[in-house]
């Protein structure tokens, strides 16, 4: 009997050290982190500390501007030119830091287009530009703005001055034009040699003297394919 009695004491105290120990910790945390803890319905619970709020904030803001960008795109890819949608272009002088705007209809190979299908055609155009393009000096073509009601674009020019003067150089079976005092390659061209007369092909393969711009492109007009 008192065998039995002396294990019942000690199971007991062994519990009252556990509560106590269990106390004592919830003492000290509530102690060194005052702040972790608050009350809800009666209950303590430990709130989320500011990092991982920041943290989970950068997360749904980062999931939020995604899925955005991904919508926008979408939403790019199936817009596309119609008859009616209004084509503005804007000339900017280089020379003379001046743009002048013009509204017109869209140009038919331009309707039905989606914005990365125009800046693909805008892009071949800015390879092969047209050769009364070149007369007036241009350099550049690029996309402002597209919208299923407006397309902006903006085309640089830059005219030389009148009195400068040209060489017209024999390279690799193709014409390639420089500048006379500079001799840096002002313009390659696509017209090939063995298909212009003998008389201006000789005159090309000695370095063809050209007076003015206004020569020059009389001279590339005629013989452009």
């Amino acid at each position: 009997m008192k065998k039995v009695c002396r294990i019942s004491l000690l199971i007991a105290l062994n519990i009252v050290m556990f509560a106590g120990g269990f106390c004592a910790n919830s003492m000290f945390m509530k102690w060194f982190y005052p702040n972790s803890f608050r009350k809800e319905d009666g209950r303590q619970s430990r709130t989320a500390e500011p990092e991982d709020i920041a943290g989970l904030h950068d997360s749904i803001q980062y999931k939020i501007k995604t899925e955005d960008y991904a919508a926008k795109e979408a939403a790019n890819n199936e817009i596309r030119t119609t008859a009616d949608t209004r084509f503005e272009i804007h000339s900017y002088d280089i020379r003379q830091a001046t743009t002048e705007k013009e509204v017109t209809d869209i140009p038919g190979k331009y309707i039905g287009m989606t914005r990365e299908q125009l800046e693909a055609a805008l892009e071949e155009y800015c390879i092969a530009p047209p050769l009364s393009e070149l007369n007036k000096g241009f350099t550049d073509l690029k996309l402002l703005s597209f919208s299923e009601g407006k397309v902006t674009i903006e085309k640089s020019y830059y005219l030389p001055d009148e009195t400068e003067s040209f060489i017209l150089v024999a390279e690799n079976n193709y014409i390639t034009v420089y500048r006379a005092e500079t001799e840096e390659v002002y313009l390659y061209t696509n017209i090939r040699l063995d298909e212009l007369p003998d008389a201006v092909r000789e005159e090309i393969i000695l370095r063809k003297y050209i007076d003015s711009e206004a020569e020059l492109y009389n001279f590339l007009e005629s013989y452009s394919s």
